[in-house]
């Protein structure tokens, strides 16, 4: 299992992505594992549906027709579902603030048009004693049975904190207990056998404030008529501020040996109509010697529209695709921003994610999170692949080497000089000023 910094995209910010491919899985303590499967139902992690953040897979799921059932079954009811369970918890339900998937419906599904996968929260009162199964389902979170289709053949981005729940007893091993426990027309939450109540939130069912969340499932089934076949992607679980991802991968991201440098400018795609300067300026290089795990590298580069600056010294990541004529780095460092007081600027600790093309033409796309305060927080944005308005990105064929280490902070700055340059902006007495050198005799 790969831990990394979160890069994903600007809808989660997050703390921890946890790289989950097949050779993590297993079913002992805080390891995914399919479950509940019969009649054919499958999950399994595939390179057949990429997530839509640049991954090369997801988890796939998948349910065959029931009226395909093989002759003389009885009761044949497809399922599949998909589980992490922590006997100690993963944090108290009372403090849960983060919680959701991504997922995608293929359009060869043939059930009905309304469904979507469930993800269903195990959660163990111990005051009580009592443990369950608290189950979203899209019916009951604005995709009824009497409503449009869901969308299909895209990425659904669902947050489900402040959904409706129902709920069934569930063991704390993640054995299900079964909907027979049940009882129909019971509304207390006080009692076990309450569950068929499906316009309650998490904090509705009367559970005590020591109750642990415990366990994640994800599922299909059962009972549907028709097949299903779905992706699942980017659980997203997080307790006071502090979130974690689970990204489904056929195999873990290894970082790559590597050499990647650049500098230059773009329209920032986020500068309102008729802004004076709506640049974006930086300058990059970034490195692994070869044989060595240590990444090398920094980062420069100042938003004009919004008077962001941001230097980052120390590379977390650097993978690249020559081939491709891609890469991507991560890095953290420190942004300043303007005031107060009036003319002045304050620092914060931040990181960054940079995506590169190396092509005709050159393109980047660049994310900037603030991390004052122990939190996370997007501060920009370039949104997707842009096309640079001057400079160039180089993919170096050949090896980096401990000179080209040494002189990182001198070529990046140089590099960001000449992109200022190239961009036609003047450099005058700003109170507030750019990351560019002071050159001798310049």
């Amino acid at each position: 299992m790969a831990l990394l910094l979160l890069t994903a995209n600007a809808a989660m910010a997050a703390d921890t992505i946890q790289v989950i491919t097949p050779a993590d899985l297993g079913t002992g303590d805080g390891q995914w594992h399919a479950a509940n499967e019969r009649d054919g139902g499958l999950s399994q992690i595939t390179a057949t549906q990429p997530d839509q953040y640049g991954g090369a897979g997801s988890l796939e799921q998948s349910l065959p027709d029931p009226a395909a059932a093989p002759p003389n079954t009885a009761g044949y009811a497809p399922k599949t579902d998909f589980q992490i369970i922590q006997q100690a918890g993963f944090g108290l339900l009372a403090e849960l603030d983060a919680l959701g998937f991504d997922w995608y419906r293929d359009s060869s599904s043939t059930a009905p048009g309304h469904l979507t996968p469930a993800l269903r929260v195990m959660v163990y009162d111990p005051d009580a004693n009592d443990s369950y199964l608290l189950v979203w389902e899209g019916v009951y979170n604005g995709y009824p049975s009497n409503g449009p289709a869901v969308p299909v053949d895209t990425w659904v981005t669902q947050d489900v904190l402040a959904g409706n729940f129902w709920r069934v007893p569930q063991f704390i091993d993640g054995t299900f207990m079964g909907i027979s426990t049940c009882v129909d027309g019971i509304t207390d939450p006080a009692d076990p056998t309450a569950c068929f109540v499906f316009d309650r939130g998490l904090d509705d069912w009367g559970l005590g404030p020591n109750t642990l969340v415990v366990g994640l499932e994800v599922g299909l089934g059962s009972g549907w008529a028709g097949s299903y076949l779905s992706f699942v992607d980017y659980v997203r679980l997080g307790f006071s501020g502090s979130t974690t991802l689970y990204d489904f991968e056929p195999s873990a991201p290894e970082p790559s040996a590597g050499f990647v440098t650049g500098g230059g400018w773009f329209i920032d795609p986020n500068a309102p109509a008729g802004t004076k300067n709506p640049k974006v300026t930086f300058g990059f290089n970034a490195m692994q010697l070869p044989g060595s795990p240590d990444f090398h590298g920094s980062l420069q580069a100042n938003i004009h529209t919004t008077k962001l600056k941001l230097h980052a010294d120390t590379i977390t990541l650097l993978v690249v695709d020559p081939a491709a004529g891609t890469a991507q780095i991560e890095g953290e460092g420190t942004i300043k921003t303007p005031g107060p007081p009036k003319g002045g600027s304050k620092e914060q600790p931040a990181r960054f994610r940079l995506e590169i093309v190396d092509g005709n033409p050159d393109q980047v796309r660049l994310q900037i999170y603030s991390l004052a305060g122990g939190g996370e927080t997007l501060v920009y944005d370039s949104g997707a692949l842009v096309e640079l308005g001057g400079g160039e990105i180089t993919i170096h064929q050949e090896a980096a080497t401990q000179e080209d280490v040494d002189q990182i902070e001198t070529r990046v700055a140089s590099l960001l000089a000449q992109a200022e340059l190239d961009a036609g902006l003047v450099v005058t007495a700003d109170p507030f000023p750019l990351f560019i050198p002071v050159v001798a005799g310049g």
